[in-house]
């Protein structure tokens, strides 16, 4: 068995959560109300079902058919018991994960803002890993298809082949997970460049493929067609696509990739998220000692140690370059969040 030590630096246990449970022992689509003791878990709107300020206990088998988005949420998957989400996994703002069973995740897999996932069972992702630097050692099994980006792996953990010689009963249950589409998307990346966010995908077995939408949102509900870029039909090569965009304000957005056959029928890729910020930040010195310095115009600047505390905000709006003092401070992790007009960018840096 693989030594899982999954990863957990900050985790601060949200309190007064509504808690909810799916039936014991019965397996059923999280969108079904008779699978749940009292109601369905979550909002759903388009693509993405999400839960705010709650506490979910999964028993039996669970299967989310869409992206799923947690904030200030709490998820216990029991011992033999099992939750796939068909789709991208987002834990936002101090949300945790307690695997104790088996998590499958048909997707990417993104933690920030203080969230975790503490793995004593089984976790599969198809695809990649994002996320800060988590550090606790955990007993579970980890498998990773894709990379592991930004996370600092402890230990022995595994990818799609150790999987497959490991444990191939869960890696045919997995593989049966996996949808067949129409157009077969390989990779779909997301990166910014001299104030540009670029887009890239590749797709593989295209059949019928008359077009792509390019589909932006500011809150991953609301979503608007910025562009269109022409499919190729029916081949079986590797195809790559490729789309800029130039939002003209900084802040958080969201892309996805919708496939237009010939006949109209159409299917709707993952959703991407990124940061953008028109003007560049500078922080330095990184590591620091008695001084953090910040180029930047911003509304307010907070900064967090490694459990979650407060240990600076700033009293004033600012233009140009800003001065903390953290003499006092201790050695460690900190998170300097930046908030401006356009949106919220974070950074971590170390003493």
């Amino acid at each position: 068995m693989i030594n899982f030590r999954h990863l957990l630096l900050f985790f601060i246990v949200p309190i007064s959560l509504y808690s909810q449970s799916t039936k014991p022992e019965q397996s059923g689509n999280w969108e079904d109300p008779n699978h749940w003791a009292t109601t369905i878990a979550g909002t759903l709107s388009g693509n993405i079902l999400s839960l705010n300020n709650k506490s979910v206990i999964i028993n039996g088998t669970t299967i989310a058919e869409r992206d799923l988005y947690l904030s200030n949420t709490n998820v216990i998957i029991n011992p033999q018991d099992t939750l796939v989400i068909k789709g991208y996994f987002y834990l936002d703002n101090f949300s945790n994960v307690q695997n104790n069973g088996t998590l499958i995740v048909i997707g990417d897999v993104y933690t920030t803002w203080f969230s975790s996932i503490n793995n004593n069972g089984k976790f599969v992702s198809t695809e990649n890993v994002y996320g800060w630097n988590w550090g606790s050692d955990f007993s579970g099994e980890s498998y990773v298809y894709g990379s592991r980006n930004g996370v600092n792996p402890i230990g022995e953990e595994g990818n799609e082949n150790d999987l497959q010689n490991n444990d191939p009963e869960l890696y045919d249950y997995v593989e049966d997970m996996i949808a067949i589409l129409p157009v077969e998307l390989i990779s779909f990346d997301i990166s910014t460049f001299d104030n540009e966010i670029y887009l890239e995908w590749k797709t593989a077995n295209e059949k019928n493929n008359d077009y792509f939408e390019i589909l932006r949102s500011n809150n991953a509900m609301d979503w608007k067609t910025i562009g269109k870029i022409s499919g190729n039909g029916t081949t079986n090569s590797i195809i790559h696509y490729s789309f800029e965009d130039h939002p003209s304000e900084s802040g958080v957005y969201y892309y996805r990739i919708k496939q237009v056959d010939y006949n109209g029928d159409y299917e709707k890729f993952h959703i991407k998220r990124i940061e953008y910020n028109t003007k560049s930040v500078e922080i330095f010195p990184n590591p620091f000692v008695d001084k953090l310095i910040i180029h930047s115009d911003f509304e307010e600047i907070l900064v967090y140690d490694e459990l979650g505390r407060t240990r600076f905000k700033s009293e004033n709006k600012n233009t140009g370059s800003y001065q903390i003092d953290t003499f006092e401070w201790e050695k460690g992790i900190y998170m300097v969040k930046i908030v401006t007009a356009g949106g919220i960018k974070s950074f971590k840096v170390i003493k």
